[in-house]
């Protein structure tokens, strides 16, 4: 019996929950092209991007993934061919991607700053109709565990829910569009907002 972790089969190392709101914003990209152009902020082993690329493609649509990592937990490595991959930091690459992407799914450094950073330089990216998806929203999970870097005080834990207060996030011109999260679980969350 596998419980709800078990979820390689669809986005990677999420819940099922997560992979919901995932696959809801892939579907309302396709209803009005046929691909969808997505950055990947975070990439890690690539499972997420295989999930993606395999709704994508089952729903009869193609992908231009383009995906981000510093290469700290692992190495960096295309996860499927005709993949763009960035090694480095967001921080320090946002001006090496294009400027017009259907998704940018939000999943690196967790911390206050690195989200807020994060928001910042990638927001103008995404079309409108498109959407700024965020990982590890659960309001369980915030100020737990640490990022790789810097110092272990929880400014510095997951702290997406903090960053988004600090910048009154939505900004005009986003609308929230859908959140999940387990309900019994202290991890994961994912939280999609919409460009009008």
């Amino acid at each position: 019996m596998s419980n709800e972790h078990d979820n390689c089969v669809r986005h990677g190392m999420v819940f099922p929950c997560d992979s919901d709101v995932l696959d809801a914003c892939c579907e309302m990209v396709l209803r009005t092209k046929p691909c969808v152009k997505l950055l990947e902020i975070g990439m890690w082993k690539g499972l997420t991007a295989k999930g993606f690329k395999s709704f994508i493609e089952a729903h009869g649509g193609t992908l231009d993934y383009w995906g981000m990592d510093p290469g700290i937990l692992a190495t960096v490595d295309p996860p499927f061919e005709g993949a763009h991959v960035i090694t480095g930091r967001s921080e320090f690459c946002f001006h090496l991607v294009p400027d017009d992407f259907d998704i940018i799914f939000v999943d690196g450094n967790h911390s206050r700053n690195a989200v807020i950073l994060d928001t910042f330089n990638y927001e103008g990216k995404v079309l409108r109709g498109g959407f700024l998806i965020y990982h590890d929203t659960n309001p369980a999970c915030q100020h737990t565990g640490y990022e790789y870097e810097g110092p272990h005080i929880p400014q510095f834990g997951i702290a997406v829910r903090e960053a988004w207060g600090m910048m009154k996030w939505p900004w005009p011109g986003w609308e929230f569009f859908m959140e999940k999260y387990p309900p019994h679980h202290h991890q994961n969350g994912t939280t999609a907002f919409r460009r009008n």
